[in-house]
């Protein structure tokens, strides 16, 4: 997977949980492989972390 769209994959699950992304400027970025890895780390922290995640998982739980 290219840096660069793992970034974006990042970004838009730190936006969503921001409350949306519309007022940040479109830019294009890349990143050396091991600060995409401690993106990704953070990112995924971030994401466990949240309660509207929190309650997905929950629910997806109930399904089974």
């Amino acid at each position: 997977m290219k840096s660069s769209s793992v970034l974006v994959g990042a970004l838009a699950v730190l936006c969503t949980m921001a409350g949306g992304c519309a007022h940040w400027p479109a830019t294009s970025l890349t990143l050396p492989k091991d600060q995409v890895d401690k993106l990704r780390e953070v990112a995924g922290r971030l994401l466990r972390q949240a309660p509207a995640f929190q309650a997905l998982l929950s629910d997806l739980q109930q399904q089974r």
